[in-house]
């Protein structure tokens, strides 16, 4: 919150021209209408993809007062079928892919890191690695250390098996 001592006249003119309300008693003003955002707009959005695009986690970028909260932003990238706006499904399938790009992005600084540490910030740097290994593989199944295997017949159908048995005499 910022307090600025003014006269009486100066706390009228500046709650007029910018939504603040007046303290004639203290000869301070307060700052009501900062805060988040209360539109989100596609705008908005799109700059959010941005700076996940760029590596930054969403916890960041909902940090700033300038973007709308985490929730928001989830919300929004959850609305797939149910969006009565265009650009609602758009973001939520671009919310996927900022999320593969930004797990691309932790795999480079992976390799950055084991390149640039010296012996002595081994330990620091394999808790970099791990922690960055860990949330790529989480954000998409490529850098994940389970495989799933699935087997089928022809043309996608079921498994043939057979079973013979076979005699042998001995001479």
């Amino acid at each position: 919150m910022t307090v600025v001592k003014k006269t009486t006249k100066q706390l009228q003119d500046a709650a007029k021209k910018k939504h603040l309300k007046a303290d004639t008693k203290s000869k301070t003003t307060k700052r009501t209408g900062a805060g988040r955002p209360k539109i989100v707009t596609e705008a908005l959005l799109g700059a959010v993809i941005e700076r996940m695009c760029e590596g930054e986690s969403l916890i960041n970028i909902c940090r700033d007062p300038s973007m709308p909260s985490r929730g928001t932003v989830l919300n929004y990238a959850m609305m797939r079928r149910d969006a009565d706006q265009d650009w609602v499904q758009r973001f939520s399938a671009a919310y996927e892919i900022a999320k593969q790009i930004r797990a691309e992005s932790y795999a480079e600084e992976i390799v950055d890191i084991a390149d640039s540490s010296s012996a002595e910030e081994t330990g620091k740097a394999r808790l970099q690695i791990d922690a960055r290994k860990w949330l790529a593989s989480k954000l998409i199944s490529q850098y994940s250390d389970k495989s799933r295997h699935e087997i089928t017949g022809a043309e996608g159908g079921a498994i043939k098996t057979e079973q013979s048995v076979i005699f042998y005499i001995p001479k």
